[in-house]
């Protein structure tokens, strides 16, 4: 582009004021050379104007390691951040023999080594005109009888994939709709579509994308920051190049699992789906007739569907605000069965299609149930947004009509749950706590929690207990608290939910980051193994990940940042405010174990919420240790 512009220049002589930026799509190819016709062109969209930089030029770099082989070609279109170290996830790292740049470069790809084909200047990676230039660039100088295109960045579900820092709109993605724009440049569907991001392996993404892709690789939840295997995949690819699509994404789910076999976090909540795209339209004919039949029974069967949809797998899209919560398809569909029969006939057909759509997963220990697909299903009518209502009404228009008659109904349904009074027995080194619920199926989640000033300073999750209604619990001045080794600092706990899988389960804790620098706190999510039946062992911290406006990153934590909890305030109209901080020294000794309560006036008791998203609680007054 630089080249072009200065030959502009020259032909013209004296140029008054900048000369006018041109539209991407109408640049043409022609410069860039042709290669040889291979079996296999694989494309690669890196979107690393933000902080996802530095993993993705690991992505980069791991392609690099391959092998020149003749009929395999790799193109890849990076654009980089101005940002450096200086900020976390960023840099100014050279790439193979690339000196570090700020912009977005188009390169082909070979062993050690990149060659510039173009500079593309500053450009907004969230445009789908930007990813068609890309496309066709490769259909036209890069011929292949199979192709492969792969999206690297931060996903964020339905709302899309592919942020880019210098987006005019903030937070901007190419969403499905976008993404429909940009593959219909495709002169034949791609042979495999990765999609290398978080949460990503949706309902409303796969039915965009389908009709352009034989196959898909995706994410039903997060994706460690490293992304997919290129290096083991692409190998076995080079080893029998004629091999088709679905091949291709059974040796990325074989290396993804094998690069996780050894990661104690990532292997328990891994999750990796291959999807056949050409069943894309029987899916979505039963998925319709489902939608249809679900609409009528919207307010009559209101409960029986919100317990459905509450008994069901869910995945958060963090830092996307509200409605950012997608459930897996095949567990509510099986809710549904069971829960209202009248659907039973229709929910079977939809399972049968997903069966046929969802050729192999990779799941870990906590994601034994995924059926691969999620699909969003918002609780209530706040959190039916706008975005999704226009996206749901272009790709599942019965869908759509069915959720806005599902959250208008909820206002006129009654829910009944509600809290006894907590009664609290024995005395000395033990207290026993109970409290009776008044529909307890209407429960999504339960937690005793300790309270001071008002405010909750720890929270641990409290299961009902099974064929009855009653919550159970006891204190004997002992919490779950974060920790630096055995003896240093403790800061009391509030666990948002722990997941089991037989006797395991993991534990995740949504705090406050506050840097050793400084800056504003940042959510992050702790998470940790616990042994549920015995809690005095204490457990490590196996990963962090940094809520973000474009999604989940993977965070180290480092001497001198803090971390703090989010403390609830159950007066009437209380909100929720930054309680004690734990400032770390060795972050890599820190630990869930149970701690010594400080002496003081306290209250315990118990909160729920209900199906509609209402906080009810009760407590009681204890003075503890004086």
């Amino acid at each position: 582009m630089k080249r072009l512009l200065c030959l502009a220049l020259l032909l013209v002589g004296c140029v008054t004021g900048p000369p006018p930026t041109p539209p991407l799509v109408t640049v043409s190819p022609t410069k860039i050379p042709s290669k040889a016709p291979g079996e296999w062109t694989l494309i690669f969209y890196f979107a690393a104007d933000n902080d996802l930089e530095e993993v993705e030029l690991n992505d980069l770099e791991e392609l690099t390691r391959l092998a020149d082989h003749p009929q395999v070609h790799i193109l890849a279109l990076v654009d980089r951040s101005p940002l450096g170290e200086d900020n976390e996830g960023y840099s100014n790292r050279a790439v193979a023999n690339l000196a570090n740049w700020s912009h977005a470069k188009l390169l082909d790809v070979q062993h050690d080594k990149l060659t510039e084909l173009d500079d593309w200047g500053r450009l907004n990676m969230a445009d789908p005109q930007t990813l068609r230039r890309l496309l066709t660039v490769a259909q036209e100088r890069y011929p292949a009888n199979r192709y492969g295109l792969f999206l690297v960045d931060h996903g964020q579900g339905w709302q899309g994939i592919c942020g880019d820092d210098g987006a005019p709109r903030a937070h901007d993605a190419l969403d499905p709709g976008e993404l429909q724009t940009a593959l219909k440049t495709l002169k034949s569907p791609v042979d495999l579509l990765g999609l290398d991001a978080c949460l990503m392996s949706s309902l409303e993404i796969y039915l965009a994308c389908a009709p352009y892709a034989h196959s898909m690789v995706a994410s039903q939840d997060s994706l460690p920051g490293e992304g997919l295997n290129y290096l083991e995949a692409i190998r076995q690819l080079q080893g029998k190049p004629k091999s088709d699509g679905l091949q291709l994404g059974r040796w990325f789910l074989e290396a993804h699992r094998s690069s996780l076999k050894n990661d104690e976090q990532e292997s328990a909540r891994l999750q990796l789906a291959l999807l056949d795209g050409r069943n894309y339209a029987d899916l979505a004919a039963a998925w319709k007739k489902l939608s249809e039949a679900l609409k009528p029974l919207a307010k009559k069967e209101w409960l029986a569907l919100a317990k459905a949809r509450a008994a069901a797998q869910s995945f958060q899209i963090e830092g996307v605000g509200v409605g950012g919560e997608v459930e897996d398809m095949g567990q509510l569909l099986q809710q549904i069965r069971r829960r209202v029969p009248a659907l039973s006939s229709l929910t079977v057909r939809v399972e049968e299609q997903l069966e046929r759509v969802v050729v192999e997963q990779v799941r870990g220990q906590f994601r034994q149930s995924c059926s691969g697909l999620s699909v969003c299903f918002p609780a209530l009518a706040e959190n039916l947004s706008q975005e999704y209502r226009t996206l749901a009404e272009s790709l599942l228009p019965e869908w759509a009509d069915f959720l806005r008659a599902y959250t208008a109904a909820e206002r006129q349904v009654k829910v009944s749950s509600s809290l006894s009074p907590v009664t609290l027995s024995g005395g000395g080194d033990r207290m026993d706590l109970q409290a009776r619920l008044g529909r307890p199926d209407e429960v999504v989640a339960s937690y005793t929690i300790l309270v001071k000033d008002h405010r909750v300073v720890g929270q641990m999750t409290c299961a009902v207990e099974p064929g009855e209604n009653l919550l159970s619990d006891y204190f004997d001045g002992k919490w779950l608290a974060l920790r630096e080794g055995a003896r240093g600092q403790t800061l009391m706990a509030q666990l948002d939910s722990v997941e089991m899988s037989g006797g395991s389960a993991l534990a995740r804790l949504s705090c406050q980051l506050t840097r050793a620098g400084g800056g504003a706190p940042q959510p992050v999510q702790l998470y940790f193994p616990l042994q549920p039946e015995d809690l005095t062992h204490s457990a490590p911290l196996l990963g962090v990940s940094r809520s973000g406006g474009l999604g989940m990153t993977e965070v180290q934590l480092k001497p001198g940042d803090q971390l703090s909890f989010l403390e609830r305030d159950l007066r009437p109209g209380g909100h929720q405010d930054r309680g004690k901080s734990l400032r770390l020294s060795h972050p890599e000794t820190l630990q869930l174990s149970l701690a010594r309560v400080p002496a003081g006036d306290y209250e315990l008791g118990f909160l729920v919420l209900d199906v509609q998203g209402r906080s009810h609680w009760q407590t009681r007054p204890l003075l503890w240790g004086k």
